[in-house]
């Protein structure tokens, strides 16, 4: 009697192998903090901290060169509008007052955009936006719509060209985030340096128009300075560019050996006819 109730106990506490081999596969596939830390790491976009991210500096700095060093050094244009629209200082101030405002007032609208789409597209945009403001503008007859065509959309393309230019360089660096950011707002500086005798050495050679044509054009290259701004990407990303690359690659070697292939066999067709012939 005991021996069987030894026997029915030792029975009950064994376990098959195929559950243990079962388990031991589960915790061994468990994931651990370790491999789920360079799981999350994968997809982290990383500042690099230099490289490529003191050309965004540079653009940067060259963005708020244009667009600073016009808005704060425009005040020589101001007699030209009063004799061309008859308008009275106070109305004529509202041009530059306007341009500023919405300038400043457009940035949430210009992160907003940039959260969905990137820096670059909306900074081209802005200058383009900017640019025609600044032509379109020239063929106002009256103060009103050149305060609309020059201070309202002028200063909202500034707006999406500026948080472009100050966000691009927060995200690529982390460490030296205070010194980029500081060289950058430079350009501002500099262009109301550079833009004050500029301006007054436009309106001294040809009318208002003109010196407008010009800054336009100075305006556009906001563009070529925001194409400048690459997405970071993660080392997931970058690894699947790197596989995709690999893959077109493998993929042209197999044409161009197909392609080799036909050519190796045609020349073998034609020696073996001129042997028959």
């Amino acid at each position: 009697m005991t021996n069987s109730m030894n026997n029915g106990g030792t029975e009950s506490e064994l376990v098959p192998l195929n559950q243990i081999d079962e388990s031991e596969k589960t915790k061994a596939e468990e994931p651990t903090e370790s491999t789920i830390n360079a799981d999350i790491n994968e997809f982290i976009v990383t500042p690099p901290d230099g490289g490529w991210g003191w050309v965004i500096v540079l653009a940067s700095f060259m963005n708020q060169f244009i667009l600073d060093g016009i808005c704060y050094a425009f005040g020589s244009f101001m007699l030209e509008y009063a004799n061309y629209f008859g308008s009275s200082a106070a109305t004529t101030s509202a041009l530059m007052s306007t341009l500023v405002g919405c300038y400043m007032l457009s940035a949430p609208v210009g992160s907003a955009l940039i959260n969905k789409f990137g820096c670059r597209p909306v900074g081209i945009s802005g200058s383009i936006l900017a640019a025609i403001s600044f032509v379109v503008c020239t063929f106002s007859n009256s103060i009103l719509t050149m305060i609309v065509l020059f201070g309202v959309f002028g200063g909202i393309g500034f707006g999406l060209m500026y948080m472009p230019a100050v966000i691009s360089v927060s995200l690529y660096f982390e460490k030296k985030r205070p010194l980029a950011v500081g060289l950058g707002m430079c350009g501002t500086g500099v262009g109301t340096f550079v833009f004050g005798p500029t301006g007054k050495f436009l309106l001294d050679n040809m009318d208002w128009k003109g010196a407008h044509y010009i800054i336009a054009g100075i305006i556009l290259h906001g563009c070529v300075f925001a194409a400048l701004i690459r997405p970071l990407q993660s080392k997931h990303d970058r690894k699947l560019k790197l596989e995709q690359r690999l893959e077109n690659k493998d993929a042209e070697a197999k044409g161009s050996l197909t392609k080799l292939n036909g050519h190796s066999n045609g020349a073998s067709e034609k020696l073996e006819k001129l042997k028959l012939g």
